[in-house]
């Protein structure tokens, strides 16, 4: 229990900088603008295990994220 998945999604970004909901709105981890910025809320998001709080992110590649408690992606930059 309380462990990462073996076989995460995989998505690959061109941008390295995005605002936290359009990031997850346009790869379709939440399904609208007010259900991305409720996870931000409810600080239900982490990349490699820090909670994300504020609006701005920045990827370098290889960073795992945890949307609620059941859904991982692994970032790939193009």
């Amino acid at each position: 229990k309380h462990q990462k998945p073996q076989d995460i999604k995989e998505i690959k970004v061109a941008m390295s900088k995005w605002e936290t909901v359009d990031f997850l709105v346009e790869n379709n981890l939440a399904d609208s603008r007010s259900a991305a910025k409720r996870l931000l809320d409810q600080q239900a998001l982490e990349i490699d295990g820090k909670t994300v709080k504020e609006n701005n992110i920045e990827f370098h590649g290889g960073e795992t994220v945890k949307i609620g408690k059941k859904t991982f992606v692994k970032i790939l930059l193009k």
